[in-house]
């Protein structure tokens, strides 16, 4: 199959599957992938199809790899909006935790995705300077604008039950 059949399939939206993308994004140490296993655990509790995409694992899965210049980076971003994507489209509902520190990448990723949910995970609570740390690649403001919710730290209970509300609302 060529990569215009490809294309075409992964933007039919005729049957919505009732999935949902509930990307977390925040700086490194916000505890985004405690919040992504807390969230993914509660919502197989309640039956739901469930599917985490922890930014770091799936950074090293991918060969070969982006790397960390600006391209990359961008490249990375729309692999993972586009996995994301992909299983909200067969009816999951997909974690993402995204150290995402360029707006781009989120509005692409909700732009192609059928349901879209954006939290901000603050970071309070990162352990040992974590949050001063600079990484090739992520010398810019790592702030999501406009956040559909926020979570103070990786297990805020009130900001889990406001997304796993939200998600059923949505979900089928």
């Amino acid at each position: 199959m060529g990569q215009a059949a490809l294309d075409e399939l992964s933007r039919d939206r005729t049957v919505d599957a009732g999935g949902v993308v509930v990307w977390l994004g925040g700086p490194s140490g916000a505890m985004k992938s405690s919040l992504a296993e807390t969230l993914r655990r509660e919502f197989i509790r309640k039956g739901y199809l469930c599917a985490a995409l922890d930014g770091a694992v799936v950074e090293h899965a991918i060969v070969p790899p982006h790397g960390d210049a600006p391209e990359g980076r961008r490249a990375f971003h729309e692999t993972l909006a586009r996995l994301a994507a992909m299983l909200c489209d067969q009816g999951q509902v997909v974690i993402v935790a995204a150290t995402d520190n360029d707006f781009a990448y989120r509005k692409a990723a909700r732009d192609i995705a059928t349901r879209f949910l954006e939290v901000r995970v603050d970071a309070g609570d990162a352990p040992n300077g974590a949050l001063n740390l600079r990484l090739p690649g992520f010398d810019h403001e790592d702030r999501l604008p406009r956040p559909d919710i926020v979570a103070r730290h990786g297990q805020d209970g009130a900001a889990i039950v406001n997304i796993v509300n939200m998600v059923a609302r949505w979900a089928c």
